[in-house]
């Protein structure tokens, strides 16, 4: 069974959001997880206009997640997100 852990980030945040999670998954050999990280446009400067601004509303940004997991993560059997702060899933 192949299995993936996908990391979202927050309000701000972009892959540095993360750290070292990425060697610290892959450097466990207990852990049977692949580690994916889903990257979209934030800026604190939007938190007064977050669902209404050039990159889209939060619509919008869900559907680029699910477009992301439905092409990259298309071979997984199981996939676990995890997810910081401002992340709504509908």
């Amino acid at each position: 069974m192949k299995k993936a852990v996908l990391f979202v980030h927050g309000l701000a945040g972009g892959m540095d959001t993360w750290g070292a999670f990425k060697s610290l998954i892959e450097g466990e050999d207990e852990l049977d997880y692949d580690p994916f990280f889903y990257v979209y446009p934030s800026a604190l400067l939007r938190i007064f206009s977050l669902f209404q601004s050039k990159y889209g509303d939060i619509r919008a940004l869900s559907n680029g997640l699910k477009t992301y997991i439905d092409y990259t993560l298309d071979k997984y059997d199981e996939i676990v997100l995890v997810a910081h702060s401002l992340c709504v899933f509908r």
